[in-house]
């Protein structure tokens, strides 16, 4: 009920055609990752590719207790055609080990990305909410961000028994906030 996209997911689903099947990736067009990162918390990524008039989500990864290092190596793995790496602004974190930024890690290890500028969090799902309709999602490769995007939601006043105008974060935020970093940093792909 309190759910911030679980409407339009289904809404996906039901179409004809289907917006959620075999969308599989294409090795003609780029990729464009969009993260959210998280050590305790789990780091989620989402793989997409840009089409006239839509965007192929093709592939998501979520896990935790994982680095940096190893995310990069993941990723580098899949062999796509990278373009660009959109990441949120903790991203311009130092480390107090090193003195470095993950940024900086990231670029050592072989990685560039695009910090996506901090909007307020209405904002960006206000992007997503209008940017979802026009995706197209592996159904097979993209189950667990699916099942995020479709649990993401609001924070319930037990109380005034109504929702507030806030994000619970719970399992379902780590894909939620990672869809949304590639909302927020989405461009023209030419």
């Amino acid at each position: 009920l309190g759910s911030y996209y679980s409407d339009i997911i289904q809404s996906l689903r039901s179409c004809e055609p289907s917006s959620i099947g075999m969308f599989p990736h294409d090795p003609k067009l780029p990729v464009i990752t969009g993260w959210d990162l998280g050590i305790a918390d789990s780091t989620a990524i989402w793989f997409a590719q840009p089409e006239i008039g839509s965007i192929r989500i093709i592939d998501y990864m979520e896990d935790c207790n994982v680095p940096l290092s190893e995310w990069i190596r993941r990723v580098q793995e899949k062999k796509y055609n990278y373009v660009e790496h959109l990441a949120p602004q903790d991203l311009q974190l130092r480390e107090y080990t090193t003195g470095k930024t993950r940024l900086e890690s990231a670029q050592e290890l072989g990685m560039d990305f695009t910090v996506v500028p901090k909007l307020p969090l209405a904002d960006g799902i206000n992007e997503v909410r209008a940017t979802l309709p026009t995706c197209r999602f592996d159904e097979v490769h993209c189950k667990d961000g699916l099942e995020s995007l479709s649990a993401y939601e609001r924070v319930f006043d037990d109380k005034r028994r109504t929702f507030r105008d806030q994000a619970l974060h719970n399992w379902a935020s780590h894909g939620a906030d990672a869809f949304r970093t590639l909302v927020m940093g989405w461009q023209t792909y030419e």
